[in-house]
């Protein structure tokens, strides 16, 4: 989460760029390099899925979506506009683990 909020200015032109590009085949091919990342997380986690409390499959992929889409926004918010938190990247990161692994009821060890 640090990483993305050093180089929020970076990835906010990529992703700009990857979803405004005029090739549709491009555009279609960074959203699947995109969803191969999510499917990989995922993967890992229902393979782990005796460690997880609420392990229905498909609510690990809404969790994950849920997690980037937060992420997302967060990263997409310019500079200068409030953000619904101090913009500490350590307690952000803390916040949102808290928030994925409260909801997917995972008891870190």
């Amino acid at each position: 989460t640090a990483g993305y909020l050093r180089q929020r200015k970076l990835l906010t032109a990529l992703m700009a760029f990857a979803e405004a590009h005029p090739d549709r085949r491009f555009v279609e091919e960074a959203r699947e390099m995109s969803a191969e990342g999510l499917s990989a997380l995922e993967a890992l986690l229902i393979a782990r899925r005796a460690e997880i409390g609420y392990a229905d499959d498909e609510f690990i992929r809404f969790a994950l979506t849920t997690f980037g889409v937060a992420l997302r926004g967060i990263l997409l918010t310019p500079s200068g506009r409030s953000v619904p938190f101090s913009g500490d990247a350590t307690r952000l990161s803390k916040e949102l683990t808290r928030m994925l692994t409260s909801y997917l009821a995972i008891t870190p060890s």
